[in-house]
């Protein structure tokens, strides 16, 4: 098979072998002249040239043999039309290559059809531990390899598309067929989409995280690396998140994008690259803006996936918008991008999960910039596609911030108004309750916090002040730094409405101490407005040397080119300068300990110069001595 570093060279010989072999070749030369051939649409597509990898297919599906080889380049082109964006196609396209292996089934499947296999897979799986499921015998079928393998193709296409029955239906067909022949490499990716599936819709995480444990233990015994990045994709996105600490996630995306990386799998390599480092709570904006701008972004846009590009254009705005760097305080524009065009193309193209998460974090900025009332309009309209986002951690998100956004509205609403308020605050309550009694080191803070702030509109002071104390708590915790500043931010206005200006005097402090080390720059502007004491340097003797107001008028380039030898080459150092500064200091004034402080230094001195070694050398007595090095592959 074509490797993906030389895909181009190998697309040559294919054409050359294709141009020696004669006209009659398809009749005198079969086997020969169909190898060739899919070999060279499969690195047309790899080295970006669709159309004629299109071509070779349709030829290829008009000269198969036999159902086998033409549902084997129907699988090819699903994932062709997928990276040409033509959904709609590669689901069609995929269905009537299930078609031809005897799987009939529309896309607009009724519920019947979904009821109908689920209640067979409980029936298959009866007096089954989940356990072991991994003895199942191997698959050795042909046919019903194929049969897995396009129904794995067809599942993230459904999901992308809101097709829910569909996606439900391919996922309980996929376990059934396991069940029944024999698993595959697929069958590890069924697996954790089960597991991601009875989570959301049955509230079991446990057995989930079960499901999810079992796909990766299964994936390794098959040398599918392929499949093994996919498996692990689906683990990290919709199932670690829910049953380990989040920081535990990064490893998994960047294990991912090596498989993709090594297989040409485009798509879960793109996606990788827009999750690898969104998740990690400790790392603060400027981090993340710098990470995924300059390593990357560029995979994303070298990719043709516009839902990607925009996906992650819309996460690195949201940071770019707490830094200071968009054109004003509720905008996420800049220079370099228009959030009216990027938001009309996502819902034209009916990339819905990425709308959503772009009113999710609107919705967040205005919320966070005491902006409430028009924050609440954006809870509609963030929760007409939520579920476009099923099992990912922005649904989280967008239960705490509604909360917030409607107890914070509630003291002014009407009798009816509050009734109303009241039941969607239990209903929002209740879903993070059963998040936080499965995993509370990563969900408790919120718990705490919606606890305290429904205590607070119930006029209880001494509870609220309790349980605001205790989100504090739970909150550090976490180490999850927006919610450190966040929490504290809450409980100092609740002290202060209560007329406790010296206890809430202290935790707004604090709370900016916080805000200034994820390095939400804006959000600190925005409070020294409100609070004008927060100014006083010498109220707070631990903040760092920088001012509020230090990045705001910097503006930093995103990159523009993809290069295979090191993406990190993709920014010019000009344009980071200011950001790394800030990084910098704040990371270096943390370390008091000397080894600590040196390995700091070289990571900063690695990533702002894009450098792959870095060498400290310091003159003692004329003569220089190494004392720290890195390596950005250590």
């Amino acid at each position: 098979e074509p490797s993906v570093s030389g895909y181009q060279s190998a697309l040559q010989y294919y054409l050359t072998g294709l141009q020696l072999l004669p006209e009659t070749a398809w009749e005198t030369h079969y086997d020969l002249q169909f190898t060739l051939m899919i070999n060279a649409s499969i690195c047309s597509y790899l080295s970006g040239d669709l159309v004629q990898a299109e071509e070779f297919s349709k030829q290829l599906k008009d000269k198969a043999r036999t159902d086998l080889e033409k549902a084997e380049i129907v699988k090819m082109q699903v994932v062709q039309y997928e990276v040409m964006e033509k959904l709609g196609d590669a689901i069609r396209t995929g269905m009537e290559g299930l078609s031809l292996l005897g799987i009939k089934q529309s896309i607009k499947l009724n519920l019947f059809s979904v009821v109908k296999e689920f209640i067979k897979l409980k029936w298959n799986l009866r007096n089954r531990k989940v356990a072991d499921l991994i003895e199942l015998p191997f698959l050795s079928d042909p046919k019903q390899k194929l049969i897995m393998d396009l129904l794995i193709e067809i599942s993230p296409l459904a999901y992308m598309t809101k097709k829910d029955t569909l996606v439900a239906w391919l996922v309980f067909k996929q376990l059934n067929l396991t069940i029944k022949h024999g698993q595959s490499a697929a069958s590890a990716y069924a697996y954790g989409v089960y597991g991601t599936l009875i989570q959301e819709l049955f509230g079991q995480f446990k057995k989930g995280f079960q499901f999810g444990e079992l796909s990766l233990k299964v994936s390794d015994l098959f040398k599918d690396q392929k499949m093994k990045g996919r498996v692990l994709f689906c683990y990290a996105l919709f199932i670690h998140h829910w049953n380990r600490p989040w920081e535990t996630v990064v490893p998994y995306f960047k294990q991912v994008i090596n498989a993709a990386y090594k297989t040409g799998d485009i798509y879960y390599l793109v996606f990788a690259s827009v999750n690898a480092i969104r998740w990690n709570p400790k790392l603060d904006l400027q981090s993340f803006y710098l990470k995924q701008t300059k390593k990357y972004s560029p995979i994303i846009n070298k990719s043709k996936y516009q839902d990607a590009k925009d996906f992650n254009a819309v996460s690195i705005q949201f940071a770019a918008n707490l830094i200071g760097l968009t054109d004003s305080k509720f905008s996420f524009s800049d220079e370099d991008f228009d959030e009216s065009e990027c938001l009309d193309r996502m819902i034209q193209a009916e990339n819905y999960s990425g709308a959503s998460k772009y009113y999710l974090y609107k919705m967040q900025i205005h919320f966070l910039y005491n902006d409430v009332r028009c924050a609440h309009k954006y809870i509609t309209k963030t929760g007409k596609w939520i579920k476009s986002l099923m099992g990912i951690q922005w649904t989280v998100e967008f239960c705490l911030f509604a909360f917030l956004i409607r107890s914070e509205l509630y003291p002014s609403l009407s009798f009816r108004q509050k009734i109303v308020a009241r039941i969607r605050l239990k209903i929002g309550y209740n879903k993070m309750k059963r998040w936080s009694d499965h995993n509370p080191l990563n969900y408790l803070h919120h718990l705490r916090l919606m606890e305290a702030e429904l205590a607070r509109i119930s006029n209880n002071f001494s509870l609220a002040s309790s349980l605001f104390n205790k989100a504090v708590q739970a909150a550090d915790n976490s180490g999850h730094l927006r919610y450190q500043a966040l929490t504290r931010e809450l409980t100092a206005r609740f002290y202060l409405q209560a007329n406790h200006e010296k206890i809430g005097r202290m935790f707004l402090k604090e709370s900016y101490e916080y805000y200034h080390r994820w390095g939400a720059t804006q959000k600190l502007r925005h409070m020294t407005e409100e609070f004008p004491f927060l100014k006083d340097s010498k109220s707070m003797p631990s903040f760092r040397n920088i001012t509020p107001d230090s990045a705001i008028d910097t503006k930093i380039q995103s990159a523009d080119n993809f290069y295979d030898e090191n993406p990190l080459e993709n920014i010019k150092s000009d344009k980071l300068d200011l950001l790394s500064v800030i990084k910098a200091s704040q990371s270096i004034s943390s370390e008091m300990n000397l080894e600590k402080l040196l390995s700091t230094l070289i990571d900063m001195i690695m990533e702002n110069a894009g450098a792959q070694r870095v060498v400290l050398l310091l003159e003692k007595d004329g003569i220089f001595n190494i004392e720290a090095k890195g390596n950005i592959e250590q």
